[in-house]
Formats: structure tokens, sequence, C-alpha cells
């Protein structure tokens, strides 16, 4: 067993005796950052690939979701050009810590910053060395709205060194390692995926052909819903529900102002609203009963729907059902069924139609070709639905609670060994780069 010292830095705890520490600065030969161009017309699909912190992804980085033009580059004197191999970590919000080596040249946003090593630190052994320094990053942090880490916290950061020659040893003994831990987690991921997918596929076939696998079908006429049941109806939501959001103005002159993290009445966000469930853990804001009085359209105060409107979780419906007044904030909206018309629609039935392959096909169809897809009022009352008899619906959620149940559990015992997995690779690479374990 090699001796240890104590390193002097928390983070890093005992290194070898033969090691040493370094603040980061004085290894790099360059570090720097980028900024964000105003306008569409900045960007266009043939430029300059222009990387974001969503496009990290802890390893190689081989595109990016948009790309900047040469005007861009001329006219943005932060948009820097930055080499191949240059490895990048976010510094803003949720993906604070978060890696990626670029495999092309590449300019960046503001929440990105790039760096290059000198000749005495391996780039990989920097990534990883960055890697296992994420939880310090993260305690590190700042701003209560959005954490944030600077340029400056990168620079001053002490790393553990040891010469060139055990650098690559680690990073080779690590490339070799984390590869067949990634690819486990790999399998298991598509497994996941696989069992979400058949989810959906039992839900489709549920309430677009029911429970009886004798019933006649007949062509819907739709091709995204395909054949259904011969005695199914179809309806339009807007028939049988009332649909609304917060309107834009109603949120910048009446609610903006006077949400905290303190008052009475919650807001729900679309960070709230998932697929099938809602999340009241991840609840931040708040605003006063007189707001949401005055706003009294957009208030949660019966059982609804909810449904993300726009951006990536566009389509997302859950049943909301509390006893305690909530809030709609934007990019959420509710559906309620109207009282004439609960003898002919449940909440849960509807909202497993519209998360199945028909709904999605449906939302696909009418939600908006652009960078931030959405779904107007309109468009939602507008979408076509199955609709059987009351009894029936009944039944077929019933059967769905318990199937979706039973498959939800398989899911989440694979998510856990994933994360398993990812502990394990976790403490390996925190315990190489630090040199705990011996390669």
């Amino acid at each position: 067993m090699r001796e240890m010292k104590d390193s002097g830095i928390e983070w890093i705890g005992k290194i070898p005796t033969s090691w040493e520490t370094r603040k980061l600065f004085g290894l790099l030969q360059s570090i720097g950052s980028g900024t964000t161009p105003k306008g569409e017309d900045n960007y266009n699909k043939n430029g300059i690939p222009w990387l974001n912190t969503g496009d990290l992804n802890d390893g190689y980085i081989s595109t990016t979701s948009k790309c900047v033009t040469e005007i861009a580059m001329n006219n943005y004197s932060a948009l820097q050009m930055h080499k191949a191999g240059s490895i990048v970590i976010a510094m803003y919000g949720a993906t604070i810590g978060k890696l990626g080596i670029s495999e092309m040249d590449l300019t960046t946003n503001q929440a990105c910053c790039v760096m290059n090593p000198t000749e005495f630190l391996e780039k990989k052994f920097l990534f990883y060395t960055l890697m296992a320094a994420k939880d310090y990053f993260l305690f590190s942090s700042y701003g209560a709205g959005q954490p944030n880490i600077s340029q400056n916290t990168i620079k001053q950061l002490k790393v553990p060194y040891t010469d060139i020659i055990n650098q690559k040893c680690i990073c080779e003994y690590l490339d070799e390692r984390c590869a067949k831990i990634d690819a486990s987690i790999e399998k298991q991921r598509e497994i996941i995926e696989k069992l979400k997918e058949y989810k959906l596929s039992v839900i489709t076939e549920a309430v677009t052909k029911g429970l009886n696998p004798d019933a006649e079908m007949k062509d819907s006429g739709i091709d995204w819903i395909g054949q259904v049941n011969s005695k199914y109806q179809f309806a339009k939501i807007g028939r049988l529900c009332f649909v609304t959001k917060l309107a834009g103005f109603e949120y910048t002159n009446t609610m903006v102002e006077k949400i905290s993290d303190d008052e009475e009445i919650p807001i729900v966000r679309a960070q709230n609203v998932r697929m099938f469930r809602f999340e009241y853990e991840t609840i931040r804001e708040f605003i006063d009963v007189e707001t949401s009085n005055n706003l009294q359209r957009c208030a949660l105060d019966q059982r609804c729907l909810l449904i993300t409107f726009i951006g990536a979780g566009i389509g997302d419906i859950c049943v909301f059902d509390n006893p305690n007044r909530y809030h709609l904030a934007p990019n959420v909206a509710k559906i309620v069924i109207h009282k004439e018309h609960k003898k002919d629609i449940l909440e849960e039935y509807l909202m497993y139609y519209i998360g199945s392959f028909a709904g999605k096909g449906e939302i696909a169809k009418i939600s908006k070709a652009s960078a931030q897809p959405s779904l107007s009022m309109e468009t939602i009352r507008g979408i076509t639905i199955v609709l059987p008899k009351l009894e029936e619906q009944k039944a077929i959620v019933y059967y769905l609670n318990s199937k979706c149940n039973k498959i939800n559990e398989i899911i989440f015992s694979r998510e856990k060994i994933v994360e398993k997995y990812q502990e394990i690779k976790k403490s390996l690479i925190y315990e190489v780069v630090t040199g705990k374990r011996e390669v």
C-alpha cells in the first residue's frame, strides 16, 4: 500500500506522498467563456457550432443543438473560437459541473467555461479531476434563484497533481473501467426505454380498443389512432371541458411582482407536471390569497387535469386533485370537465388518452414546428379523443392503474441499478484521480 499524506484540501483529502496540489489556473494555457447573440438571424444550421450547457453530456461533444453565423462571430467580441479537444464545464443553474470534451472547433454561451491545459496536464486527467470535483462546485455555487460558479472559482480550484506519465496511466485505466460501467448503464437505460414504450403501447391499446380482445374494430380514419373499438364515439376536448391558462398580460401585470417563497398559495409550473403524476416537492414559489382571487379563472380549486403546453415537456399531463388552493403559472394549462359532462368522461381516462400514442400523435400534429413547440388553448380544445361509455372508462382506468404500477415498479428498480452504477463510477474516478486507488 502506498504511503499517503493529508493534502490540506477538504474535497481532495489524502493523496500519495509523491503527489502535490496545485491551483488549476497555473496548469492552464487558456480559460474563457462566450455569450448568447440576440435574434434568430444570428443562428443557422450550417454555421459555427455554438455550445450551451444543455449540449454537455459528461463525455465527448460531437454536435451542438445550435450554430451561429460568421456575422454573429464578427459582431460579438465575446464569441471566441475554441479548438477541438477543449474541456468545457457548466457554470450555471441545474447543470453546474456538467462536462464535455469538444471533438470540433466551437464557440459557447456565457454559461460554459472552456479550458485548455498546458503540456504538464493531460486533458483527460483534467476532465476526470473536474468530474471528481463536481460536489465541491455544487457546494461552492451561489445565488438563490439560479446557483452559479464563476471562472474565478474554477481558476482557484486546488487539484491533485502527479507527473504527466502517471496522469496518462490513470487516464488509460479510467477510460477502460468507465467504458465498462457506461456500457452497463446504457444497457439498463435501453431496457428502461423499452419498458416505457411497452407501457405506452398498453395504454394506447386500452384507450382505443378497450379490454375485450374479441371486440369488433373500425378504422378511425386518423393515422396516429388507427383501429378503434366499433362501439366507441369521437369527441373534441373543447366540447366536454373548459380549457384555460394564465395569460401573459395577467402574469406580467398582476402576478409576477407578487411571487415570493413564503406566501399562502403555491404556484404550479411546468416542472411540477410530469406524465401521469404531479410533483408537489418541486414547488418553489407562492403568491398571496388576494392576488390569486384577482386571477380566479386560473386558480386550481377543483379537480382537473394539468397539461404542459410549451417547451420540452409539451403534452405532459396529470390529474390535479388537492383540497387546498393552488394557482397556475405560465406554461401549464388546466382542463376542467364541465359538470354536465361528468357522466361522459373521467379525468383519469382523459389523462391516459392524451398520454397514449394516439394523444401524442395529435399533439405532435398540432404543436408548432419551431425552436419552442407549443399548443394554443384552441388547439387543445380541438384535440380529438376516442370515447367509450363511462362504465367502460372506469374499467380501463382500473386496469391501467394496476398495469402501469407494475411496469413502473420494474422501471424504478432498473433506475436504481443505473444510480448504483453511477455511484460506482463517481467513487472510482474520485479515488483514482486523488491517488487513493493505485493503478
